[in-house]
């Protein structure tokens, strides 16, 4: 056996990686009501968690929603949108 370190197989990533963050922008249309709702309905959201997410995207502008595999915050994100929200989907600056 060689001194060569083995390498792990590379994995396939689309631009985006494996995994992506669900950004939320504040508004001034949607009632604080209606965003917690979609945050529970859509993301999956415990109900404290939508609450304190909406406070923070409405005092900070924007916020990390949720984080996960591309495709799934993908589709919380064209929810969201069809909701009347404003989100994005970006690389998981979190990811290491």
């Amino acid at each position: 056996m060689s001194g060569a370190s083995k390498q792990k197989p590379k994995k396939q990533y689309n631009k985006f990686g494996t995994e992506a963050a669900l950004l939320l922008y504040n508004d001034d249309v949607n009632s604080f009501a209606h965003v917690i709702d979609c945050l529970i309905q859509i993301c999956e959201l415990a109900p404290e968690e939508a609450v304190s997410k909406t406070f923070f995207v409405h005092f900070n502008g924007i916020g990390v929603i949720k984080t996960g595999d591309v495709a799934i915050v993908q589709a919380m994100q064209k929810a969201l949108n069809e909701c009347g929200l404003k989100a994005e989907v970006i690389d998981n600056p979190m990811r290491n």
